[in-house]
């Protein structure tokens, strides 16, 4: 969060970037690390901080794991989907995508037993894979290399906007003191779960506020100036399949005209 600082104080050197990857995937440490220090570059990681140390998986990740392992269809209940194929990997792609974008739409409570029917309806998840999380331990290496700070990203990543008050001013305090006391550093810098418009609300950045944070992150994909609400700063999106002349684009601001 330092480029934030110096960017919201004066002038910042042309072309600065914030790198910060969310969650706090255990390839941050095997991956991201090592490319970070051979170029010299900083970034944050947003933790879930219930889910650092710990077997669980994001909600999504083992749903993913689960539709990979299945085979012919899936019931998808009271989602109103229908029945999915599971033929094809293309099949279970976009069954894994209706399926998501179903479950973020609705109340926490309803999204818990959604998941649940889904998952009785499929095979175990296998190991944790690419989805394994860090520990508090990874945490503690990770900073002491000097390339990375940490930021809070909830308890358990729920949407926001789909808690009720106590809850969302709970998730953002309880993880930011998680964060600060694990680190012994306390971040000024937030990002909201999933992160569309829709995911957080008036709300969510009071809490933020409330609880000392100056700037928030979103998903909502473009590039950040002056006059850019400081507590729903933009970001460009990378990701596996993410080709470099998009990328080249949208870091160079043309993304806003071509619809990227």
């Amino acid at each position: 969060h330092g480029v934030l600082a110096v960017w919201w104080c004066g002038p910042v050197r042309a072309r600065s970037v914030a790198l910060s990857f969310d969650d706090g995937y255990r390839n941050n440490q095997e991956m991201a690390a090592p490319v970070l220090a051979r170029h010299g570059f900083h970034a944050t990681i947003f933790l879930v901080t219930g889910l650092v140390g710990s077997d669980r998986l994001l909600w999504p990740d083992t749903l993913y794991q689960a539709i990979a392992a299945g085979e012919g269809t899936l019931d998808t209940g009271s989602l109103g989907l229908g029945t999915l194929s599971l033929a094809t990997e293309a099949e279970k792609a976009q069954t894994f995508e209706r399926c998501t974008d179903r479950l973020k739409s609705l109340p926490v409570a309803d999204k818990v037993r959604a998941l649940q029917w889904l998952l009785a309806r499929l095979p175990e998840p296998g190991p944790p894979g690419p989805f394994q999380l860090l520990n508090w331990v990874d945490v503690e290496a990770l900073q002491a290399t000097g390339h990375f700070s940490f930021g809070a990203h909830t308890t358990r990543h729920d949407i926001l906007s789909r808690l009720d008050d106590r809850q969302v001013d709970e998730e953002v305090r309880v993880s930011q003191r998680e964060v600060t006391a694990h680190t012994g550093q306390e971040s000024a810098v937030f990002a909201y779960p999933n992160g569309r418009g829709c995911d957080f609300d008036d709300r969510a950045r009071r809490a933020v506020t409330r609880h000392g944070m100056r700037w928030a992150l979103a998903t909502i994909s473009g590039l950040n100036h002056r006059g850019t609400d400081p507590l729903a700063l933009r970001r460009i999106a990378v990701g596996a399949q993410t080709p470099l002349d998009r990328f080249k684009l949208q870091v160079a601001g043309a993304g806003r005209f071509l619809g990227l």
